[in-house]
């Protein structure tokens, strides 16, 4: 049960948050802290089950037990790793976030929706049923769409938040569209057992529609372009949220998405094209440090190697250190200064150097300088990259662009490391104290802060320097089962710092050289860059495609809903002609003429000859509004007749109570209506009426024929009569399928009558006050 505890403890612990925060008032962050250090506690109770090669798990039968959908957890190398890093940089950001915000704030919903994501993202990284990933999956989407919009008094936070639920949202629904094929398809949706049945899956015709599925998912999750556009306006929420949401959550939720499905997928072309090309061109177009990190990763997977797989899982603990380091640390910049204007913020090194000293530790990690953790991973990178030159002509473009990608990194980094903090510092800069995202506090010049926000940088800064000079022990540790949970076998590897005077090595050495030229001559290429803008990217596509899908719907819906009966019959006869014309099509023949016909009795032609002719005395006399609800009636009455001709006594008792008040209802209405009905419509529209109503009764009656005539393997009358006892216990076979077998529909009209009568209380009363 410790697996459930995991995600059970936060979740909780966020529950009672908002009465908790009434008693504990700013110290609610302690009880965060102590929530996501519990899970994380579990995890690591968890750790010999994981490397003795018993992964803890967990089942309920639910949703759907019998279509082999059940909510299923299980600590596997790849999520319990993954789950450590969730639950660890949580617990740091609970910390960080206690001190980071500012009295004014309401800290108890900060941190119930910190909490509600995390519970969320540690059940995405915990399932063993993908029907469970979903459901944790759009979770996240919601809890970061609360996190992301938190200071929803600024028109950015609000625009950012709209826009990541967008676009991921819509991602969403095609995963749970490939889920869904990939149920059809194999009959299961558990992962262990998609594994193992992964030549099937890649054998079935759907295969490349279950990819592209499940990638889109994938893609708008993790911030691949095109899907890119998202991510930066989600920057505007609190830093610690930005920390947690695009170092170890939400973004990464994508990634790790890619490493639960790579043993089901690789090896097919489809998957290296798609994985590979999308992850290299966000790399490059990646202007922000993370997409193009996530980039760099997305590309790994795709090659479906075990090095490229070694390579990936490795970067992506590496990158969720330094990234919510590098986080952390703009959050103690704008704290301290009150912006986060780059242009303004100069040589804060004199200033804050325990900060400078930490965050030039992460941006050096992230640009991959030797004896960092980033170093290591980005090895890998390169020599997964210089494998498969001599496979053809074109290989040799994947090391060039992905030195040419990781220059970019190199220069965005020493951006950090010099320009914030060891560049020549103006004299005459004036910080905006409390004017900025940190809500900075008014006092002199910016300083370091204290051991409650530098603790947690301090700590991922030294986790980063401990890896990349001591690899082995992550390696043994969270590496290997990781990997082997993500390659489906165990794979046999060592990291190391040094491996010689290798092609990579090289490249690294290319790296840190071009990036230092292209650094001190940035800015002339930042005025080339200038020149070359469009001043048409990204985000004027996503404006212009909302504003014409809002004036699309609007049109749509001031068209159908335009509060015309006729146009809702229209719609909802047209629909069902479109059902059974699909349904008819797929049919080899309806075997209409097979069906049985007799002659009726005479009772039964006198009542059918009324009931046509009352059905016509309704459309001639529909001017005057009283006859036509007597003739109405009368149709109602006539009906109930021929239930009781055709021995239904119970329908037809049904039929004339519902008839009687109809027309009780009916005439009271009248009341507040003039005599005579309005004009009738133009002889187009009765005409095009009248077509839809013959065409209507066609279809139906051919419909009736048809399941008339056709022969079923037992009448469902016997299956009634022989288990209403056995498996219902009630002798009135009528009863026990009101309440029984159709026991849901039962339920259904029950809760209609219930609403009709609130409604018609909820009127009487209103007629009463007034």
């Amino acid at each position: 049960m410790n697996v459930v505890g995991v995600i059970v403890i936060p979740l909780l612990a966020a529950l009672v948050t908002p009465w908790l925060g009434r008693l504990l008032g700013r110290a609610i962050g302690w009880w965060a802290v102590a929530a996501s250090a519990a899970a994380f506690g579990l995890l690591v109770s968890l750790t010999g089950a994981v490397h003795a090669g018993a992964p803890p798990a967990w089942s309920v039968d639910w949703p759907a037990p019998d279509w082999g959908m059940r909510l299923a957890l299980y600590a596997d190398g790849w999520g319990w790793g993954f789950a450590l890093v969730v639950a660890g940089i949580g617990t740091l950001i609970c910390l960080y976030a206690q001190h980071y915000l500012s009295d004014e704030e309401p800290r108890a919903r900060f941190f119930l929706y910190l909490l509600l994501f995390e519970s969320a993202m540690l059940g995405v990284v915990l399932s063993a049923n993908l029907v469970g990933l979903v459901i944790f999956w759009e979770l996240t989407s919601a809890a970061s769409f609360l996190l992301i919009g938190f200071w929803h008094t600024q028109e950015r936070a609000r625009y950012g938040a709209y826009k990541a639920l967008l676009i991921t949202g819509l991602g969403g629904l095609a995963l749970v569209a490939g889920v869904v094929l990939m149920y059809l398809a194999t009959g299961t949706t558990d992962i262990r057992e998609l594994t193992a049945r992964a030549g099937e899956v890649q054998a079935h015709p759907w295969f490349v529609a279950i990819l592209v599925l499940v990638l889109l998912g994938v893609f708008t999750k993790s911030a691949q372009f095109p899907f890119h556009l998202w991510l930066p306006d989600a920057m505007t929420a609190p830093t610690p949220v930005s920390a947690f949401l695009h170092s170890a959550t939400m973004v990464k939720a994508g990634v790790f998405l890619l490493g639960r499905v790579h043993p089901i997928f690789r090896g097919r072309e489809e998957w290296f094209w798609i994985v590979s090309c999308v992850g290299m061109v966000t790399m490059l177009l990646g202007a922000y440090s993370t997409i193009s990190q996530l980039g760099l990763i997305t590309v790994l997977y795709g090659f479906g190697t075990e090095l490229a797989a070694l390579a990936a899982t490795f970067h992506i603990f590496n990158h969720a250190a330094f990234k919510a380091g590098l986080f952390l640390v703009v959050g103690i910049v704008d704290h301290e200064t009150g912006t986060r204007d780059k242009r303004l913020l100069k040589g804060l090194a004199k200033q804050m150097p325990v900060t400078a000293v930490l965050g030039a530790v992460c941006a050096l990690a992230s640009a991959g300088v030797p004896l960092l953790n980033g170093f290591l991973s980005k090895e890998l990178f390169y020599e997964e990259m210089v494998t498969h030159v001599g496979r053809g002509p074109v290989w040799w473009l994947w090391p060039v662009l992905a030195v040419a990608g990781s220059i970019f990194t190199f220069v965005y980094s020493l951006e950090i490391v010099h320009g914030v903090f060891y560049s020549k510092l103006d004299p005459h800069v004036e910080w905006p104290h409390g004017a900025g995202h940190g809500h900075g506090h008014a006092h002199g010049k910016p300083h370091d802060p204290g051991w409650g926000m530098l603790g947690p940088v301090g700590l991922l800064a030294a986790v980063c320097v401990t890896v990349g000079l001591w690899p082995g022990g992550l390696e043994k540790w969270i590496l290997q089962p990781a990997v082997a949970a993500v390659w489906g076998a165990p794979v046999e590897f060592h990291v190391a710092i040094w491996h010689g005077f290798t092609t990579p090595l090289m490249l690294s050495a290319l790296t840190v050289a071009a990036g230092l030229v292209m650094y001190a001559q940035r800015h002339r290429l930042g005025a080339v860059q200038d020149r070359l803008a469009w001043g048409f990217g990204a985000n004027t596509i996503y404006d212009g495609a909302l504003a014409g899908l809002i004036r699309g719907t609007t049109w749509l819906t001031n068209t159908l809903q335009n509060g015309r009966l006729r146009t809702y019959f229209w719609c909802v006869i047209v629909t069902v002609l479109g059902g059974v014309g699909l349904t008819w099509g797929r049919q080899e023949r309806l075997g209409v003429w097979a069906a049985e016909w007799t002659a009726p009795a005479a009772a039964e032609a006198v009542l059918i000859g009324l009931l046509i002719a009352a059905i016509l005395a309704v459309v001639a006399r529909q001017q005057d509004r009283l006859v036509a609800v007597i003739v109405l009636g009368s149709v109602g009455f006539l009906v109930s007749a021929l239930y009781l001709v055709l021995s239904a006594p119970d329908l037809a008792l049904t039929q004339l109570l519902i008839e009687s008040v109809t027309i009780i209802l009916f005439l009271l209405v009248l009341q507040r209506l003039p005599k005579s009905a309005p004009p009738t419509s133009p002889r187009r529209e009765r005409l095009a009426d009248a077509a839809l109503a013959v065409v209507f009764g066609g279809v139906m009656t051919v419909l009736v024929l048809a399941v008339s005539a056709a022969n079923a393997a037992r009448p469902v009358a016997e299956f009634f009569t022989e288990s209403s006892r056995p498996r219902a216990g009630g002798r009135n076979i009528v009863n026990v399928i009101l309440v029984d077998f159709r026991g849901f529909d039962t339920l259904g009209e029950i809760t209609v009558l219930g609403i009709a009568a609130l409604g018609a209380f909820a009127l009487i009363k209103l007629r009463r006050t007034r």
